[in-house]
């Protein structure tokens, strides 16, 4: 392993981290949305500390980091993913890294990310490290070991035990299962062999292929800087910036929670300034849903209740969601009668959406949408299934700090009326 100061100056030569960093990304076109709704498209020449430069028709246009949404290059790099991530970094922050190794010594981590990038930071910053891949119940059992309440650092083991169950037949069989324990103590130095780790006053070098991961303890009380933006990855990783610079082909940032980040321009598939400007309501969980059926049920209420509920970015029939022969990734499906109620305080100044019966139930469904603004009437209308195009939804909710959408029973009881609201959103 180099000692700390080689491996600080060898983050150097991948670049600047200076405010005055900034030289061209040549050769790379985009596409920016800006929070006005119009996009540009055009050869990204810089991104500064707070704007970026991109030159349109030959000339160059500013735009500022709080006007944007996102920055996405328009062809993707198909080989900037790198070889297969070994290991999953998860930062206190939100950040994800996705690494080819990782290292630590004095309590300053490394790692090499799969995209060719780099990453340097303390300890302190990082909440988990997995170093095995995990499926099914055990994504479950990490997330429940991650909640535990520690009072120190843990190892986290996988143990394979034999059991006896029956097949479909009654015939018993013996199947292994995996499941995952902890320990708790002191993480220390972490090698590509090793673990040191700290129990009841002993260090001990433990096999680092024997376990799972890590989970670093953090005392409560740390407060972490809204994210500048947040930059994807082609690999799967996401990071959290607080700034952001170019230099030549590489990306220099620095995350919310202090990790330093290099990597390959190519690599890069968004950078998303969105957070806090713009939400989808399909990501937003609402105050208060409550559905109401056509005719009493009877005995089947609780389970017609659970089918009826409103469905995030699919339709009722577990495809995308459809209208007029486009189909959306972002949006709610909602059956009527409908009431959701989304708490807002005030933060954002337009609802957008565009609203219409799924196109899988063909001329069926009509429902009566309503849109209400802290109990003001925003938007009243019919919506059927012969609709020949979806109805634009664009509404003023400066100030607005509960908005409610109602989606009630239309002509036809509610046979078929299943409303699709597709990019609904809120900005800023």
């Amino acid at each position: 392993m180099l000692p700390r100061k080689a491996l600080s100056a060898a983050l150097l030569t991948l670049g600047c981290f200076a405010a005055t960093c900034v030289t061209a990304w040549a050769g790379i076109e985009v596409e920016v949305s800006q929070l006005s709704g119009e996009k540009v498209t055009g050869e990204l020449l810089s991104l500064a500390p707070d704007h970026a430069v991109v030159k349109q028709d030959g000339a160059e246009v500013r735009l500022n980091y709080t006007d944007l949404i996102a920055i996405t290059p328009v062809k993707k790099s198909s080989d900037a993913k790198g070889p297969e991530s070994s290991v999953t970094i998860d930062l206190v922050d939100g950040s994800e890294l996705r690494a080819s190794s990782y290292t630590v010594s004095d309590s300053q981590a490394v790692a090499a990310l799969r995209n060719g990038g780099q990453a340097e930071t303390h300890t302190r910053s990082i909440r988990s490290v997995r170093f095995q891949s995990q499926k099914g119940d055990l994504i479950d059992q990490w997330t429940s070991i991650i909640d535990v309440e520690a009072k120190g650092d843990l190892i986290v083991v996988r143990k394979t035990t034999m059991v006896e169950v029956e097949d479909e037949n009654g015939d018993k069989k013996t199947v292994t299962r995996d499941a995952l324990d902890y320990l708790e103590g002191i993480v220390h130095d972490i090698t590509a062999e090793s673990v040191q780790f700290e129990f009841n006053g002993r260090k001990i070098d433990v096999n680092r292929s024997k376990l799972d991961g890590v989970v670093y303890y953090h005392p409560p009380g740390r407060e972490l800087p809204d994210a500048m933006c947040q930059v994807d990855d082609l690999g799967g990783g996401a990071y959290r910036a607080k700034t952001l610079e170019t230099d030549a082909d590489q990306i220099h940032l620095v995350s919310v929670a202090g990790a330093r980040l290099s990597l390959p321009l190519a690599a890069v598939q968004r950078f998303d300034f969105s957070s806090g400007k713009i939400a989808y309501l399909s990501d937003l969980d609402p105050d208060r849903i409550e559905w109401s059926p056509f005719f009493d049920p009877g005995p089947i209420a609780e389970n017609l209740t659970r089918w009826n509920m409103p469905r995030r970015d699919i339709s009722f029939d577990g495809a995308s969601l459809q209208l007029a022969g486009k189909s959306y990734a972002k949006g709610l499906a909602i059956h009527s009668r409908t009431l959701l109620t989304y708490r807002l305080n005030g933060k954002f100044g337009r609802f957008l959406a565009k609203a219409g019966i799924d196109d899988s139930v063909g001329e069926g469904g009509n429902v009566e949408l309503l849109i209400r603004g802290d109990g003001q009437d925003l938007y009243r209308g019919q919506l059927s299934g012969k609709d020949e195009q979806p109805v634009e939804i664009d509404l003023d909710i400066t100030d607005v700090r509960r908005l409610t959408i109602l989606v009630d029973f239309g002509e036809a009881g509610d046979i078929a009326d299943h409303l699709d609201l597709c990019d609904a959103r809120v900005k800023k």
